[in-house]
């Protein structure tokens, strides 16, 4: 949406500025979901690590999984398995964050505000710039976007602009 109609209501298409915008634009996405795959396809379970029988110093007994776990090593309830260096269980990946991920995860997270903020930038303006707010009726369109286009009230694109906007935000 932000690639192809907010940025060529700005900049003219193939011009320095749009092309400049959308090149950073796909690189932003495109480290996005690779990063959002490497979190959730990097195991960080101890499940096929060769681990000493022997409780070595700082080392605990896992009865859940009934295995030696190393220090900064916790059971995850959700998983179901020890996690090296457990972070976190992240609702949002379906997984847990550890040693072998939090790297993935920590870029996700800091492309991800980049894409945010740069995407509630233009989308601001851009929602500023066509719909109406001076009606009577803006206050609903606002408070009640999907209700107007479901009850037929206002089937303009602008409306569905709205919806998109207030969805990503």
């Amino acid at each position: 949406f932000e690639l192809y109609v907010v940025l060529p209501s700005y900049y003219p298409i193939w011009s320095f500025w749009y092309v400049i915008h959308f090149i950073s634009g796909t690189f932003v996405m495109c480290n996005i979901t690779s990063n959002f795959v490497a979190v959730v396809c990097t195991d960080t379970s101890i499940k096929g690590i060769m681990l000493p029988s022997t409780l070595a110093p700082n080392w605990h007994f896992c009865s859940v999984c009934e295995t030696t776990s190393p220090p900064r090593s916790w059971h995850c309830e959700t998983c179901n398995t020890c996690i090296m260096r457990r972070d976190h269980h992240c609702m949002f990946t379906g997984c847990c964050i550890g040693h072998f991920n939090y790297r993935f995860f920590l870029v996700f997270i800091i492309h991800m505000l980049l894409g945010t903020i740069y995407a509630t930038y233009f989308n601001s303006w851009f929602i500023w710039e066509n719909v109406d707010f001076r009606t009577p009726m803006a206050i609903v369109k606002l408070i009640f976007p999907l209700a107007m286009v479901a009850f037929g009230i206002d089937l303009s694109v602008n409306q569905m602009y709205l919806i998109l906007y207030l969805i990503i935000l």
